[in-house]
């Protein structure tokens, strides 16, 4: 029964993992420093350069300098559908059942 939570905790913490990896820029984010160094080289170099100059924060905001937005949130809800999908039939079962984790200390 505490499988599926399990799987599903790993799947969310891996998510930001495959989103970087899709990602137009290295694991230093988006910025004028990504721009400089690009995704495979220093990626100290290119923070030091956006952390110095401030740009990321413009980047983000306005979706310049390689930031591009929406990816890590749709890429969240496109592993969550997919979960679901994959083990509808168990979650059905579990969910009729009513043996729920929730203890019932209301009553």
């Amino acid at each position: 029964m505490r499988l599926i939570p399990s799987i599903f905790t790993v799947a969310l913490f891996a998510a930001p993992t495959v989103a970087s990896a899709a990602a137009p820029y290295g694991m230093a984010g988006c910025g004028l420093g990504s721009m400089i160094f690009g995704p495979d080289s220093c990626q100290t170099s290119a923070a030091t350069t956006n952390a110095s100059y401030f740009n990321q924060a413009f980047g983000i905001t306005f979706g310049t300098s390689n930031c591009v937005g929406g990816g890590s949130k749709s890429l969240v809800e496109d592993i969550q559908k997919q979960f679901l999908a994959d083990n509808y039939a168990t979650l059905a079962k579990e969910m009729a059942q009513g043996q729920g984790e929730m203890n019932n200390q209301l009553t």
